[in-house]
Parts: C-alpha cells; sequence; structure tokens
C-alpha cells in the first residue's frame, strides 16, 4: 500500500510536466481563436460593404419603380378622362 509520502511523490512528478502541457496547449489555443477572430473580423467587413450596396441598389430600385408607377398613375387618368371612362373611386 502507498504512503503519504508515496503519494505526494508521484503527485510532485506528475503534476509538474502535466502543468507545463496544459500552458503549451492553452498557448497554442489562444493563438488558434486569435487567427479565427481576425479571418472573421476580415469576412464581416466584407459582408458589411457587401450590405450596404445591396442597400443603396434596393433604395434606388424603390425610389424608380415608385416613380414610375407615379407617372403611370397620372397617364392612365389622362387616358380614362380622354376616352371618357369612369374612373374608380380612391377609397377614403
Amino acid at each position: 500500500m502507498l504512503t503519504k509520502n508515496d503519494l505526494d511523490q508521484i503527485e510532485q512528478r506528475v503534476s509538474k510536466p502535466l502543468k507545463e502541457e496544459v500552458q503549451a496547449v492553452e498557448k497554442r489555443l489562444s493563438a488558434n481563436i486569435q487567427s479565427v477572430e481576425q479571418r472573421l473580423s476580415k469576412q464581416l467587413k466584407s459582408i458589411k460593404l457587401d450590405l450596404s450596396k445591396i442597400k443603396k441598389d434596393t433604395s434606388y430600385t424603390v425610389n424608380f419603380l415608385d416613380r414610375e408607377q407615379l407617372k403611370l398613375g397620372e397617364r392612365v387618368k389622362k387616358i380614362e378622362k380622354h376616352l371618357e371612362l369612369p374612373t374608380p373611386q380612391s377609397p377614403v
């Protein structure tokens, strides 16, 4: 049977190399995490730029279509008046 002294000696021999190995793993893991964070940061910047461009394009498209719809509405009113067609009443 092992004595308290024997167990203490075993712990001393195992503990130091184990702590060193854990520290090495932590260091590698920290470096990997930083690398991943940097890559994600670059990708996020690219995505933000793309999203900004999409918002601008969408805004332009909506404004263009709105203007075209207004123009078309005016043309329809003129045609209805010219052809003496009844115009639908707009809901109040």
